[in-house]
């Protein structure tokens, strides 16, 4: 039977965009039938008799997921229909304090703004994410898409700096293929918060890695996506799906307890006949995932492997550092 182009991409979104580590590759089709589930139905309100409202429940998060075919078909449904992770409405933000209450005390409080030029390590400790803001997405809404980041300022929870120490979540990335690469960083959720970040357009950051250099990439936790890296240009399919090896990421995932993960991926490539670069995604005491040049490979998702789960490497709750080699 022919499967058209459209139904050919899904179903490489859908193998590429799970959560790497051994649990979360199994639960990212139940995580979305869970939020669809959630989108469809009406947010839960108080009784009319209560003038507060009630908080909102997580029944659905601990709604077992269904599995199989009727969780692929949930997944279908929200990558195809657009599903936005956030349309649940999340918790209102708490009100703004009165100017009033605050004097000249917090301004000198508040931490001096990082050039960018330096090492994204300040003098009073590692450079905070999303600038210092500290409003974040309520607990319901990481549950449902992942960490983003805050309002209007999505990515914000991972960047670039030149040393992972005093971070909790890193992956470093060498260039040993002999090539400069142009590198990009996605997260599974896309700015419109859709299953759609690892299409051209709703990249994080892209930067480039000489021969023989190396870059560090920090998130916080409960941040999934990926990084690819190709040489001279960015590997894309014909419908703009990053196409090079991914190194995918999975760090401290809210639905999996705080286990993080990461894998090398080629299934992307390989569904659309292109070229497929060496990658090997470790971490210390774990056997790496390794992609060779071609497409071959050990304890990586390989051409075929779509439906296969606990691939990879998985870290209990905790620090995870993985180191991912290009080349």
């Amino acid at each position: 039977m022919k499967i058209s182009s459209t139904t050919m991409v899904l179903a490489a979104a859908l193998g590429v965009a799970a959560r790497p580590s051994g649990h979360g590759h199994g639960q990212f089709h139940r995580a979305l039938e869970k939020r669809l589930e959630f989108v469809m139905n009406e947010k839960p309100e108080a009784p009319a008799a209560k003038p507060v409202p009630a908080p909102i429940k997580n029944a659905v998060l601990q709604a077992p997921g269904a599995g199989g075919a009727a969780a692929a078909a949930a997944v279908v449904a929200a990558v195809s229909a657009g599903v936005s992770a956030g349309a649940d409405g999340g918790s209102a933000a708490a009100p703004a304090a009165a100017p009033a209450a605050a004097p000249a005390a917090a301004p000198a409080s508040a931490p001096a703004p990082a050039t960018g030029s330096g090492s994204g390590i300040l003098s009073s400790g590692p450079k905070k994410f999303c600038g210092g803001i500290s409003k974040r997405a309520t607990l319901a809404q990481i549950a449902y898409k992942g960490n983003v980041g805050v309002a209007d300022h999505f990515g914000c929870n991972i960047m670039m700096v030149d040393d992972a120490t005093g971070y909790d979540y890193s992956a470093t990335i060498k260039n040993k293929s002999g090539k400069p690469q142009k590198c990009v960083v996605w997260l599974k959720t896309g700015p419109d918060g859709k299953v759609d970040g690892f299409f051209k357009g709703n990249e994080v950051l892209t930067f480039n890695l000489d021969v023989n250099g190396q870059k560090v990439l920090v998130a916080q936790a409960d941040s999934q996506g990926g990084v690819a890296c190709s040489p001279d240009s960015i590997q894309t399919t014909p419908f703009g799906q990053f196409s090079a090896t991914w190194l995918e990421f999975d760090f401290a995932n809210t639905s999996n307890q705080q286990w993080s993960g990461a894998d090398a991926s080629c299934l992307v490539p390989a569904a659309f006949n292109q070229p497929i670069q060496a990658m090997s995604v470790c971490a210390a005491g774990k056997t790496c995932s390794v992609i060779n040049n071609g497409g071959t490979g050990s304890n990586a998702y390989l051409a075929g492997m779509a439906d296969l789960d606990g691939i990879g490497i998985n870290l209990p709750p905790g620090p995870a550092h993985f180191d991912a080699t290009i080349g």
